[in-house]
């Protein structure tokens, strides 16, 4: 049965199978069924303009094609990274580089905690030098869940 299928493929199939893999391209995203779904579309206009288009090698048109575009996508998407509108949405540590905190509480020596919106984060002076109570600080890295901080230019 299946046999009698495949070797009486149309170019119909193909257009068939590419909407398809481009309907599963939306609802399990990942931009690999687009590329499938358009090398199955390139498959069935070269069987359109090609009547007596062998089925072997549509099946491996298809495959060659699928595979080629897919290599090729990810090899491009590794040149041509997406940016993101807020590359520390997820890093919330790094969203405070920058912003000037006070010290609420020294620890020892060079380390201390500080209040930035309704958290308390530990700090750690870079200078390496010690944290008076109610020093203006500015943030200059993150480590872990540890502020790194300096003292502000002046």
């Amino acid at each position: 049965m299946i046999e009698t299928f495949i070797s009486t493929l149309e170019f119909w199939h193909w257009f068939i199978a590419g909407v398809a893999f481009m309907v599963l391209e939306l609802l399990l995203p990942g931009v690999f069924f687009l590329w499938m779904g358009l090398s199955a579309l390139a498959v069935g206009a070269i069987a359109f303009f090609w009547p007596g288009f062998p089925w072997q090698f549509q099946l491996v048109t298809f495959a060659a094609l699928s595979l080629v575009s897919v290599i090729c996508y990810r090899n491009w998407q590794k040149k041509h990274p997406v940016e993101s509108a807020d590359p520390t949405l997820n890093r919330r540590g790094a969203q405070y580089v920058g912003r000037t905190v006070t010290i609420t509480e020294v620890l020892d020596g060079n380390r201390g905690r500080a209040k930035l919106g309704d958290s308390q984060w530990l700090v750690v002076n870079q200078a390496a030098t010690p944290l008076n109570k109610d020093e203006q600080m500015v943030v200059t890295d993150v480590q872990g869940s540890t502020l790194v901080v300096k003292s502000p230019e002046k």
